[in-house]
C-alpha cells in the first residue's frame, strides 16, 4: 500500500458520482459484510490467492512473454496445467 498508515485499507473510487453507481455500492457492502459472506469470502482468500501466489513466486510469472489473446490465453493455460499436475504429484498420488 502506498499509505500504510491508512487503518482504512484499500478504497475504492469511481469518477463519478451519480446514484445507481452509489445504490450499487452500497448493496454490495451489505452483501460482503453480512455473516454468511464474510465467511465465504475469507475461505475464498484462503483458497484462490495461493494459486497466484504460487505462479507469480514460485513460477517466476510476472508478465506474459507472448503477444497477442490466443497465445496469451495458451500460456496462462500451461501455467495453470502446470500448477495443477504438481498439486496431482504431491497431494494426488501420481508419481513422476
Amino acid at each position: 500500500m502506498k499509505n500504510p498508515s491508512n487503518l482504512m485499507g484499500r478504497q475504492v473510487r469511481f469518477p463519478y458520482n451519480d446514484s445507481e453507481n452509489k445504490r450499487a455500492m452500497g448493496l454490495m457492502k451489505a452483501i460482503i459484510n453480512s455473516p454468511e459472506r464474510k465467511g465465504r469470502y475469507s475461505q475464498g482468500m484462503g483458497i484462490i490467492e495461493p494459486v497466484f501466489g504460487n505462479l507469480r513466486g514460485a513460477k517466476k510469472l510476472r508478465e506474459f512473454t507472448l503477444r497477442g489473446n490466443k497465445k496469451v490465453n495458451g500460456q496462462w493455460k500451461v501455467y495453470c496445467m502446470m500448477h495443477n499436475l504438481e498439486k496431482l504429484i504431491r497431494y494426488g498420488g501420481l508419481t513422476a
